[in-house]
């Protein structure tokens, strides 16, 4: 794309022959010059080594069409202050295209110790404003296209595959 994006193909001795008795899905994945296409999305950088961002499957593509990479965001919004975890998802517009979603979890309650007694030193309602205002301040250091429109504040740790991946869907 105009920002250097594109699939990552591999092909050589290291890479799968195919699906074993699977023809139509070795036949989707590795093209008739033996390239894999792997659905990594990736661009050279500075010192032309290759960056993976993303997945292709979890490309955002905006109403207008401008795609936003998920994995690109949330290394770019790093720590935010007073949020343990978040995941960039592509929720539908309703107009052919996708918005930026924002899931985050804030950070979990810390207690004091008064007397054998632990009491929370914030209320639920003063964390995920905390949080709020700091998720806030972050968006707007984002391009205004991967800015999420939606944000919704969890309170459990979001689901993992095996991996410890954050589940998109």
């Amino acid at each position: 794309d105009a920002n250097g994006v594109g699939e990552i193909f591999a092909r050589g001795p290291n890479v799968m022959l195919g699906y074993a008795g699977n023809e139509e899905a070795t036949a989707a994945t590795i093209d008739s010059d033996g390239w894999l296409h792997t659905g990594d999305l990736g661009k050279f950088d500075k010192r032309r080594q290759l960056v993976i961002v993303g997945r292709q499957k979890d490309v955002i593509v905006t109403t207008s069409g401008e795609n936003v990479y998920p994995d690109d965001i949330e290394n770019m919004l790093g720590g935010t202050a007073y949020v343990r975890e978040l995941a960039i998802v592509g929720i539908d517009d309703g107009q052919g295209g996708e918005r930026v979603a924002c899931l985050a979890v804030p950070e979990r309650d810390e207690t004091t110790n008064n007397d054998d007694d632990k009491k929370p030193t914030m209320s639920r309602a003063e964390r995920h404003e905390r949080a709020m205002k700091a998720l806030r301040e972050a968006f707007q250091t984002l391009p205004k296209a991967a800015q999420p429109s939606v944000v919704h504040l969890w309170d459990h740790d979001l689901p993992r595959t095996a991996t410890r991946k954050v589940k998109r869907s």
